[in-house]
Order: C-alpha cells, then structure tokens, then sequence
C-alpha cells in the first residue's frame, strides 16, 4: 500500500493505491467465476484530542474466470482511492476478508 499527502495551501488530501496479492483472498465459486469481496475500512483521528475526525468502509469485489489466477502469487488486486481533508491527522487502515472476518493491516 502507499499512500502519498497532497497539501495545497487550504485542505490536505490522502491518495491510496494498494497492491494485494490475489491469494490473500478467499473466493467463492460462482456458476462461470470465482468472486471475492473485500471490505476496507479508514479512520483518521486527532492524536492530541483522541477523538475520531473521518471514518470510510467501503467494499469492493473481485472477479477471475479461472481458479488458478487466484492462488497465483504473481496476481494482485490493484485499486486506488483519494480522501479529501482539512488538515493532517493520523491514520488507521484496515480490511476484511469477508469469509473468514480476518482483519489484515492496521
């Protein structure tokens, strides 16, 4: 994962692109694909005040037609997302695999 701060002179902006390797999720078999769905979940806090500023979950689905795409380290489940601030603050990422409601990251 990376994620890269955008400061402008009146807001603060965070842009994540993540990378997963395919076979850190669990599919399911459907009639003609295999379907994966993840959650991610970020929080961003003010350290000094502990209090939680911004909290975004969202899901996304992952489709592959043949089994053997999935179980291959060498593909990844690429995505990117750009969350709009006020200023900086500290960040927390999580996501789920929803099968398993197995927390990856922090």
């Amino acid at each position: 994962m990376t994620q890269h701060w955008n400061t402008g002179t009146d807001s603060l902006n965070l842009y994540m692109y993540m990378a997963l390797p395919l076979n850190y999720f669990v599919f399911r078999k459907d009639i003609d694909h295999f379907f994966s769905e993840v959650t991610f979940t970020l929080v961003i806090s003010d350290k000094e005040q502990n209090t939680q500023m911004y909290r975004e979950s969202w899901k996304e689905g992952i489709t592959k037609t043949y089994y053997e795409d999935t179980r291959d380290p060498d593909n990844y489940f690429k995505t990117e997302k750009i969350f709009p601030y006020i200023r900086e603050y500290t960040t927390y990422f999580s996501m789920f695999r929803m099968k398993t409601a197995e927390r990856i990251g922090k």
